[in-house]
């Protein structure tokens, strides 16, 4: 028995019903839903940010205007009520992120049975609000690897490295799922999160895995420490 987990055998994966197979060759050629890749084999959409934005305003520009509409809508949202937080988890309730740490978990099979297994630090990348904290949370709960709490702006500007090493006393596995949460965009905000990566990635913390959102990984990768470690995206 391993303290992680592997991939799963071929018809099954972690947290996903096994039931749900189909023989249809449509379903046999779809591709999977999540994909981890490395991050420098990701490419961006083809169509380029000024197409889409140009595309955007063309489309808002031939839609009718009508003013007193729009007063009449604008009162009618007005008078609205609050959805309470059951409600709204009713209507739009949080993503499940199982076949998302299942995907991860088969990803990262290689690394975890590597022959070096407890100097491993690896990143998982996404854009901001795309879940990647979520998954990473699920994948750790499933696996059993501590989670560490980003600490606070307090703590940062102090400095203070303890802190994170102290989470992991007993020598458990971990998972950051905030790396963006680490730092400010501050003179002073810098030095936790640049300890911290040397640390990591030096095996001195152990084993981790290290989530973080894209904005904050493209400021770091010029404000932080170089790192080789391996860096997956979806």
């Amino acid at each position: 028995n391993y303290p992680w987990c592997v991939a799963p055998r071929v018809g099954e994966q972690i947290g996903t019903n096994n039931g749900m197979a189909t023989n249809s060759d449509d379903d046999q050629k779809a591709p999977p839903l999540w994909q981890w890749i490395n991050l420098a084999d990701y490419r961006p959409p083809t169509a380029s940010v000024n197409v889409v934005t140009e595309n955007w305003w063309a489309t808002l520009g031939r839609r009718p205007h009508h003013d007193d509409d729009d007063s009449e809508t604008i009162n009618r949202v007005n008078g609205l009520e609050v959805l309470s937080d059951e409600q709204l988890m009713q209507i739009v309730p949080d993503p499940d992120w199982r076949d998302a740490a299942a995907a991860l978990n088969g990803a990262l099979e290689d690394d975890l049975m590597s022959w070096r297994p407890n100097r491993l630090t690896l990143f998982v990348v996404g854009p901001p609000h795309g879940g990647v904290a979520g998954i990473l949370r699920q994948w750790a709960e499933q696996c059993q690897w501590r989670v560490l709490e980003p600490p606070t702006p307090k703590q940062i500007l102090y400095n203070n490295i303890n802190l994170l090493s102290a989470n992991r006393a007993d020598e458990w596995d971990w998972v950051l799922p905030t790396l963006e949460r680490v730092y400010l965009r501050h003179a002073a905000g810098l030095g936790l999160v640049r300890q911290l990566l040397r640390q990591a990635c030096s095996g001195r913390l152990g084993r981790g895995i290290i989530g973080c959102d894209s904005w904050a990984w493209a400021f770091l990768c010029r404000a932080g420490p170089n790192s080789r470690a391996r860096t997956l995206t979806l």
